[in-house]
């Protein structure tokens, strides 16, 4: 598909098309792709589902214990670990 592992991190592959970027992150047997062109990560997934069995389980909301939250207007990610953290004060 033409993405390309990045040397600093291999679970990380970036694939760059008409100057658009597209990132995947992997971790065991889990995945996260990010674009800003929907359009590219819709086609991308269709590509990955020829050839690997996949669940597609939406836009992210937790990863690995972490909470994600954007607001694309003001172009913000917000990354919190509150819940793990209540768990270990509790």
């Amino acid at each position: 598909m033409g993405y390309t592992c990045t040397k600093s991190d291999h679970v990380v592959f970036v694939h760059f098309q008409d100057s658009k970027i597209s990132i995947i992150t992997l971790y065991v047997d889990n995945f996260t792709m990010v674009c800003k062109d929907i359009k590219v990560i819709e086609h991308n997934k269709e590509e990955l589902k020829k050839h690997y069995q996949m669940t597609d389980l939406g836009e992210i909301s937790y990863i690995l214990g972490i909470h994600v939250t954007w607001d694309c207007e003001a172009g913000c990610i917000e990354l919190s670990q509150q819940k793990y953290i209540e768990e270990i004060l509790e």
